[in-house]
């Protein structure tokens, strides 16, 4: 890291890191951290960034027009986090205008060791594996990110000479290599040390790293089986949830919805919204987006993520909107599908929608021309 002293003044990075076992928002400006937000987590992060972000904006009394770098942890991590952390600073890294540079979470935790030696930072995977990456005793990187078995892990380090370990997985490596021992640092990514990595990187090389998502394995390799005897909850959905429906809409549609219009789209009287999400993971399976005006309400958007479809969740999704809808007083409920989604055209009619319009060429895309056709149902209040 570069002195202090050779700083640019006035210079300020808002930086997010929701990747791993940890959520953080922290604001850096002319070489120090003046505002942060730091809360060990293993699910919860989409719910808790932002709220984290506006309270260190809020903090740092700072608007977003003032910074000059958004940063972010690229991951390695869960899958979910690391792109809930990277959405919501590409949102804002878009909407403020501002530059978008990306650090790894192997990086954020060698910048906290403190000790002297060659360094391997282990994080969790959440199975029998782990995340690694090795660094020398100067901090330079040895080797490319990886995710290994406990036998690759030993074969790889365990009769080298004593190396420390460092990261949420550092007692499980460690108790797996007899040469290894535990340095003293943090065992989670933090936006604070994301902020200054990423301000050194700027400040010295005057262009951004990419904010790229780094996946070292598939991000789910269940079979629909497994994937329909999973437990789930639904959940109702917030302001903060922009940047996981943001998600959802990009993987169920080829029409985009930014995170920021999906928090516009939120805040607006009369929208209910509903995130499907897998019970204890927390990670997202399908969503629901309904607004209720003068007691007749449309159905905006509804998607199950494409790796969990087959297993029965858009029903559960569909049931729940109904459900809102009624206790809300509707007496009917539009929506409008293309006319060549036959599966999602079966569910609706499955459920009581009928046939109310057409409009013509409507859906235009990489797929061609389709209709849209709209559909009702008229809604019995409960006695």
């Amino acid at each position: 890291m570069a002195d202090d002293d050779n700083l640019s003044v006035n210079f300020a990075v808002l930086a997010l890191d929701a990747a791993g076992g940890a959520c953080s928002a922290a604001l850096w400006r002319d070489g120090r951290v003046v505002a942060r937000r730091f809360a060990e987590m293993e699910h919860g992060q989409a719910e808790a960034l932002i709220p984290m972000v506006q309270a260190v904006m809020a903090e740092a009394g700072m608007g977003y027009a003032t910074l000059d770098l958004i940063a972010v942890s690229t991951g390695p991590g869960s899958y979910t986090g690391v792109r809930v952390g990277i959405a919501s600073a590409r949102s804002i890294a878009s909407a403020s205008g501002k530059p978008l540079s990306g650090v790894s979470s192997f990086d954020c935790i060698r910048a906290g060791v403190t000790e002297s030696g060659p360094l391997l930072v282990a994080l969790e995977t959440r199975r029998s594996d782990l995340y690694i990456q090795l660094f020398d005793i100067d901090g330079r990187v040895l080797d490319t990110p990886a995710v290994v078995s406990e036998a690759e892990l030993i074969a790889r380090f365990g009769g080298n000479p004593p190396i420390l370990v460092a990261g949420d997985a550092a007692e499980r490596a460690a108790a797996m290599l007899e040469n290894a021992r535990i340095a003293a640092a943090p065992r989670h990514a933090d936006a604070a040390k994301v902020a200054e990595i990423a301000a050194f990187r700027w400040l010295s090389e005057k262009t951004p790293r990419p904010a790229d998502p780094v996946y070292l394995r598939p991000p789910d390799a269940r079979t629909v089986a497994e994937r329909a005897a999973a437990p789930t909850r639904l959940i109702s959905c917030g302001f903060s949830h922009g940047p996981v429906l943001s998600i959802l809409q990009q993987r169920c549609f080829e029409e985009r919805w930014s995170a920021e219009a999906m928090n516009v789209l939120l805040s607006q009287p009369g929208v209910v919204g509903i995130l499907l999400v897998a019970q204890g993971a927390e990670n997202p399976m399908g969503y629901g987006l309904m607004r209720v005006v003068a007691g007749e309400a449309e159905i905006l958007t509804f998607g199950v993520d494409p790796r969990y479809r087959r297993a029965g969740h858009g029903g559960r999704i569909l049931a729940e909107i109904l459900a809102r809808a009624r206790t809300l007083g509707v007496r009917a409920l539009f929506l409008e599908v293309a006319e060549k989604n036959a599966a999602a055209r079966a569910l609706y009619e499955s459920r009581g929608f009928r046939l109310a319009g057409r409009r013509i060429g409507y859906y235009r895309g990489p797929r061609g021309v389709d209709d849209a056709l709209t559909y009702r149902l008229d809604i019995i209040a409960p006695k």
